[in-house]
């Protein structure tokens, strides 16, 4: 599995770029830059593309509780598992 910063990851407007305070380093982590002030509709799309890298650690743990309990649950593998497990294997640079 492939290692990367820890969270949590903000989206930082002022300074165009996506962070982590990772308590393993001092200070702030830049993740992303973000080149904001375009005009519409591109600026609302780096300001979308931004909250989602920033929201990305938090999607992959909850994908990976979801993936487990559906699977517990239903006793069988779906369509569902087969795609959740595949962008997981992306996340992560792992084989699905």
């Amino acid at each position: 599995m492939s290692y990367f910063t820890p969270g949590p990851w903000l989206f930082d407007d002022e300074h165009e770029e996506v962070t982590s305070e990772a308590r393993r380093r001092k200070g702030l982590t830049r993740i992303a830059t973000v080149n904001l002030g375009w005009s519409e509709p591109f600026n609302s799309e780096q300001n979308a593309n931004a909250r989602l890298i920033a929201a990305a650690p938090d999607l992959l743990e909850a994908l990976k509780a979801l993936l487990e309990r559906y699977a517990l649950a239903i006793g069988n593998e779906g369509i569902e598992c087969y795609q959740a497990r595949a962008a997981i294997a992306k996340a992560t640079g792992e084989q699905p």
